[in-house]
């Protein structure tokens, strides 16, 4: 996800904190990078919660379901759609 000279900018940086001895090296950026795997909506509690919902409520978690199953993640354009590049970050 990573462009070779971003990468190469990034390791200088943390490379540069380290040896600053900074308390904090915080990484931003407009994708989620963390773990997010879906819940494996197939649960007793989403069984009970489906008594509840409405028409669109209910196509939307069985939409829904089918992530979790797999453990598949939220959203695969995030980081967790490409582990090898966030592994490397």
């Amino acid at each position: 996800m990573l462009s070779a000279p971003t990468e190469d900018f990034l390791a200088a940086e943390l490379k540069e904190s380290v040896q600053a001895e900074r308390r904090w090296r915080l990484i931003e950026n407009q994708s989620v990078k963390a773990n997010s795997v879906s819940p494996k909506l197939n649960q007793p509690f989403f069984e009970k919660l489906r008594k509840h919902l409405d028409v669109a409520g209910t196509a939307r978690l069985d939409s829904l379901s089918r992530y979790g199953v797999p453990e598949l993640p939220d959203d695969l354009d995030a980081g967790e759609g490409y582990p090898a590049a966030r592994a490397a970050v």
